[in-house]
């Protein structure tokens, strides 16, 4: 039921597009919405290559750019990073990462869990990190195609007051197609995972997005199914996202099966997002 709404929330801007009706004798629907995109696109700009139905306030000037479309809570969006830039996220401060584009398009990152690295000085475990790789490229009209994947090798981690349990290794391709820009996108994800016994039994997939309601503030959701364990884990998320110049900070709630019976509208998350 969540996930239907944030779905129908974020395409109600897409589908706002069908009141521009295809009328026998007229422009092709096509031909003039690009017409009126042209009208009112900031000087300078190739209309070609931005999406028609950007928010309009966003085309006359009156937004700042946003910095931080291209990712969400968790995962990447397909739209790119542009040579020599690259963000620090963390979550709940105990989870962070870092992702930086040596080229436009290729970025390379990775990340570790807090609580590991230090219970890892206590010589019991072994701090759990991952490495990441993402490649995405525009095809024009706001399409965006990506791929990226992350890894983290075998580890061992310390339950509080128990002993160390192993992790095996893990890791996660996926590919990704992105409609939109910075302040109007759906991303929807397909892959497979591995783990120490081969291929995962299911695959990977996710859909999420943002819309862009002011100038600082976003509507974000981010919808994963994850193939690790005996059954998919998934996971739902919906809240808010507040930006300023370079930072961004996330609040939003996590849903899943077992986080419902004790908070119905989800586990509080807080993130936090620094340009660089």
């Amino acid at each position: 039921m969540l996930m239907s709404k944030s779905v129908a929330l974020l395409v109600g801007g897409v589908l706002c597009a069908a009141e521009i009706s295809a009328v026998e004798g007229q422009q092709p629907i096509t031909d003039r919405v690009f017409a009126m995109h042209r009208a009112t696109s900031i000087p300078g700009e190739d209309p070609a290559v931005r999406w028609p139905l950007a928010p309009r306030r966003r085309r006359l000037g009156a937004w700042a750019e946003n910095q931080h479309g291209e990712h969400y809570l968790f995962g990447p969006s397909a739209i790119p990073l542009e040579g020599g830039e690259g963000y620090y996220h963390t979550a709940y401060m105990i989870l962070h990462s870092a992702w930086i584009a040596p080229v436009n398009g290729l970025a390379v990152g990775g990340g570790f869990q807090a609580l590991s690295v230090i219970a890892s000085f206590r010589g019991v475990n072994d701090p759990i990190v991952f490495l990441g790789l993402r490649g995405s490229v525009p095809v024009g009209n706001g399409i965006h195609l990506g791929l990226f994947g992350l890894g983290a090798p075998p580890s061992t981690a310390a339950p509080f007051h128990q002993p160390a349990i192993p992790v095996p290794h893990v890791a996660l391709g996926v590919a990704q197609v992105t409609l939109g820009d910075h302040d109007l996108q759906i991303t929807g994800s397909f892959g497979w995972g591995t783990t120490a016994s081969g291929l995962t039994e299911h695959p990977a997939f996710a859909l999420g997005g943002l819309l862009r309601i002011t100038d600082r503030v976003a509507f974000i959701s981010e919808n994963w199914s994850l193939p690790f364990g005996r059954e998919p884990y998934r996971i739902y998320t919906y809240g808010v996202r507040f930006m300023h110049r370079k930072f961004a900070g996330d609040v939003a709630f996590l849903i899943n099966r077992e986080f419902t019976r004790f908070f119905a509208t989800g586990i509080p998350y807080v993130g936090i997002a620094l340009r660089f």
